[in-house]
């Protein structure tokens, strides 16, 4: 078996986050935060691809047909709900060079501080079986890894349950205690 995403040690509290780090004033609370930043450094893909956290390369356009023609999960969404999903969420990007065109993409969704749901993890299938999905998601764990959030959580498919135990995710404690409250029609 493959050895799992080791996480770093994290500081008791993400106020003692190196200097270096934005700070964020919330009322009384001052906390620094990890903002999106590349992490190419540590993203293994193979060569032709780029790993990105740069919302402004995101092509919404593509991110919409991607999940709406293959994922059965957003299959009605419509592109002004994705888009608003972007818009309030950290968004990661695979990209195929020199074009640029985006292959593959996953978002997160946080309160910065304590957890984080990742979502539509999604590689256009021309471009499947090349490592990408792995490469996306080292990508966001690396990303995230600076805020030392206490969960991340999410909802795998089967075909997806692999990739994501590779870099530690299991199943939920206690499941029977999670619940949802469902107020629109999916």
């Amino acid at each position: 078996m493959e050895a799992r995403y080791q996480l770093r040690q994290c500081p008791e509290s993400v106020s003692t986050l190196p200097d270096g780090y934005p700070v964020r004033q919330l009322g009384s609370v001052t906390t620094r935060y990890a903002e999106p930043v590349e992490q190419a450094s540590q993203v293994n893909l193979p060569a032709g691809y780029e790993f990105s956290t740069d919302p402004a390369r995101l092509d919404p356009e593509k991110v919409h047909y991607l999940l709406h023609s293959y994922a059965y999960w957003a299959a009605n969404r419509t592109r002004q709900t994705q888009d608003a999903a972007i818009a309030k969420s950290r968004n990661y990007g695979v990209y195929a060079l020199p074009s640029q065109q985006q292959v593959a993409y996953a978002r997160i969704v946080t309160d910065e501080i304590t957890f984080a749901w990742l979502a539509d993890v999604i590689v256009d299938p021309e471009h499947r079986g090349r490592g990408l999905a792995r490469g996306l998601i080292a990508g966001v764990v690396a990303d995230l890894e600076p805020l030392c959030l206490k969960r991340i959580v999410l909802k795998a498919s089967d075909e997806g349950r692999h990739l994501y135990e590779q870099f530690g995710w299991e199943p939920v404690d206690n499941p029977d205690s999670w619940m949802e409250l469902r107020t629109h029609a999916a």
